[in-house]
């Protein structure tokens, strides 16, 4: 009978009482909606769904070992609220287990974001999801594996992030021809003082033929009282667009958005333009409205659009994909509009 309640006890304990000095957490949160999504494409019409902008869920904590050092990690998967499925089996979101000091900063193993991706998110009125979101037309390599992180401590405002991939590839011609195949190296610079940021970044991916993949960011942030004003410029820039002798005209976007909030509302929005070297251009615009209901949990509807020219083919998707599988993207003169209307909750 003791040992029953002994059991019983355990059972019921938070996890966050487990071990001393130790804390566990889980953590998650669901967003889905209904969903009206125009392709623009003659011909292929318009899908309604009820969509899915983003499931995840996870396991976060860290344990105190001597002074000030301590063990993190992090394990976070993502699925589809409208399905209840998964995209990918695992932790395909974030994957990591290291170190951090508040003297050293912290030094990870494993997967996790790219630090390009903490330059658009902190710039990015949405960090990077909803309908209009610049990462449609402007990140890769959100997310490495395999890699090593390193973020440093806060010192006169300036933080730095620092990242370096293994390829873990084997030469194998005509494939992959380049010992360096799939080997990332990234960094940026974040700098705060009161309501400004002001941050920049690098990613460097090398491809199967021993060119180089380059991702490059820098943007903005003022915030006072309830308005936030933000902005930013990015360049991909690939060597061979995956074939030696092959070129790829660099692809550039400038976006700005701004941001503001009164009591339980935020209104926001962002406007961008993307050029490539040649005739393609586009340009686009998302606006978003959140009315908070309660402290984790928020209604908002979104409307966003993008606008190509006859040589330009941009989707229009938010952080999760396409609805539907359909972006409007793949046909050039196709002008993709988005409306959607749906609940956030954050646990």
């Amino acid at each position: 009978m003791k040992a029953l309640v002994a059991a019983g006890l355990i059972a019921v304990t938070p996890l966050t009482a487990m071990a001393e000095g130790s804390t566990s957490v889980l953590f998650g949160s669901v967003n889905v909606g209904v969903s009206w999504l125009d392709t623009g494409v003659p011909g292929q019409g318009s899908v309604t769904a009820l969509d899915k902008n983003g499931g995840r869920i996870g396991f976060r904590g860290t344990e105190q070992l001597w002074g000030d050092l301590s063990v993190g990690w992090w394990f976070e998967g993502s699925f589809e609220p409208d399905t209840g499925g998964k995209p990918t089996a695992g932790f395909n979101r974030r994957s990591r287990v290291g170190l951090e000091s508040k003297r050293y900063g912290s030094l990870y193993l494993g997967r996790d974001f790219s630090p390009t991706f903490y330059v658009l998110c902190y710039t990015d009125p949405w960090c990077l999801t909803y309908y209009g979101n610049t990462s449609q037309v402007a990140m890769r390599n959100i997310r490495v594996s395999n890699s090593i992180f390193w973020t440093s401590p806060t010192l006169s405002g300036f933080q730095v992030r620092a990242t370096y991939g293994f390829g873990e590839r084997t030469v194998s011609p005509p494939t992959i021809t380049s010992s360096s195949a799939g080997d990332f190296l990234g960094a940026s610079v974040t700098y705060r003082n009161g309501g400004l940021l002001l941050s920049t970044g690098i990613n460097t991916l090398k491809d199967n033929f021993g060119g180089t993949n380059r991702d490059m960011a820098v943007g903005a942030r003022y915030t006072t009282g309830g308005f936030s004003v933000m902005g930013g410029y990015f360049v991909r820039d690939d060597e061979t667009n995956g074939a030696p002798g092959n070129s790829f005209d660099k692809t550039r976007a400038t976006y700005l958005g701004a941001k503001y909030v009164r009591d339980v509302h935020t209104f926001s929005g962002v406007a961008m333009v993307v050029d490539q070297e040649g005739p393609a251009s586009a340009n686009g615009i998302g606006l978003l409205y959140q009315y908070r209901i309660s402290k984790r949990t928020s209604l908002y509807g979104n409307i966003a659009r993008m606008s190509n020219n006859e040589a330009s083919n941009w989707p229009l998707a938010n952080g999760w994909g396409c609805l539907g599988g359909l972006c409007g993207g793949g046909v050039a003169g196709a002008d993709p509009s988005a409306v959607a209307l749906g609940i956030v909750h954050q646990f």
